[in-house]
């Protein structure tokens, strides 16, 4: 059998269609007729059996864009609408950059720097007025997605204006994101049904990760009369968000948490209930930890790389990027990410200050988010 079955949709494959056709040949014009691949019919045959078979593929495609599973792009998109959740687009890389030159030099919005060592360009997004000191200015990649530009690369002026002199940038870019991938979209999907619990620590997540530009969500309760270790105050829930718009995520934690119940953190803003009046909703913004990274290391003259050093300072920056809040920096894991030719011995310690750097993982509390920047990254071969 093939077509649509109760088992779901059984394409006809070409090879059944060869099958058919030959059938179909001997009944039209003899049973003696030829059809084997070496005869002119046999040819005509394979001719259209791919063409059937190509149709036969793409009903099968149109027929699995109706479930969440089979169907991917656009027609994904559409399929997720109807439950409210829609694809996050991609976003660009940003950074602050550190302007010099002369006194009451205006440089405009959209103004071009470059980053030397890649060739990435990135451009202003605020006008800056200088005053004769370091000003600093907001700036954004051209392109979009995780675009890297390390601490000092960006230092290259591209569009030229009388009296501004140089451009730096004192830490890494903050990386931008790809457009949401169709795995990703189907989890946030999936994770959508958990808004029918209203109320629960679930729902809460589920809705908060729907919210436009949010990266990550924990959310804490507790239950019990009494504060508890994390400090939350009795029939209580502690939003700990990364990313997206404040307004949004006060909308989202007023209309998804249950009644009575308090909220706490350390950010709040505003929400307007069914009646109109206006309630204070409680929410933290993880904490920014600076993490400080020594690497000490021996090579094999002739295999490590002269660009070595770089390479595990790259290494490091992009484990950086995959921490997320209250993980801990682990010194093991670190040297795991790096993958360098010539490498002899490797010693990594982190730490919260350049001069108290251990080999031992350092603590995250659940309200911190570790950032590694490579400003803050001091290597020497030994």
């Amino acid at each position: 059998m093939a077509g649509l079955e109760l088992t779901g949709f059984v394409p006809r494959t070409l090879s059944e269609l060869v099958t058919l056709l030959e059938a179909a040949f001997k009944t039209a014009f003899g049973a003696n007729i030829r059809v084997d691949a070496q005869s002119v019919n046999g040819q005509l045959i394979g001719i259209f059996a791919e063409r059937l078979a190509e149709l036969w593929s793409e009903s099968e495609k149109v027929y699995s864009t109706g479930f969440i599973g089979g169907s991917s792009g656009s027609a994904l998109d559409d399929l997720v609408a109807l439950a409210g959740v829609t694809r996050n687009s991609a976003t660009n890389s940003t950074v602050t950059l550190n302007l010099t030159g002369t006194v009451s030099t205006v440089i405009p919005s959209g103004s071009l720097v470059t980053d030397s060592s890649t060739g990435t360009v990135w451009e202003t997004t605020a006008e800056v007025t200088l005053t004769g000191g370091v000003d600093p200015v907001a700036a954004q990649s051209q392109g979009t997605g995780p675009i890297i530009a390390l601490a000092t690369t960006i230092d290259t002026i591209t569009t030229t204006i009388s009296g501004w002199d140089t451009v730096t940038n004192p830490l890494d870019a903050d990386l931008g994101t790809n457009v949401e991938s169709d795995a990703a979209l189907r989890t946030k999907f999936q994770t959508s049904f958990f808004v029918t619990q209203a109320g629960s620590v679930g729902a809460i997540v589920a809705a908060l990760l729907r919210v436009t530009d949010v990266l990550e969500v924990n959310v804490f309760e507790n239950v019990s009369d009494f504060p508890d270790t994390n400090g939350l105050p009795g029939h209580s829930i502690e939003c700990v968000v990364r990313d997206g718009a404040d307004q949004d995520i006060v909308d989202t934690i007023g209309n998804t948490k249950g009644g009575g119940i308090e909220t706490f953190g350390s950010s709040s803003g505003t929400f307007t209930d069914v009646l109109g009046q206006g309630v204070t909703i409680n929410f933290t913004r993880p904490t920014g930890i600076d993490v400080f990274v020594d690497v000490e290391y021996t090579f094999i003259a002739g295999q490590f790389p002269a660009d070595g050093e770089q390479q595990i300072i790259d290494a490091i920056v992009a484990h950086g990027t995959t921490l997320t809040v209250g993980k801990d920096v682990i010194p093991i894991q670190i040297i795991q990410d790096i993958e360098v030719a010539g490498l002899s011995t490797l010693v990594v310690k982190v730490g919260l200050d350049a001069v108290n750097v251990f080999e031992l993982p350092l603590a995250i509390s659940l309200r911190e988010l570790a950032d590694i920047d490579s400003s803050r990254i001091a290597i020497a071969a030994v």
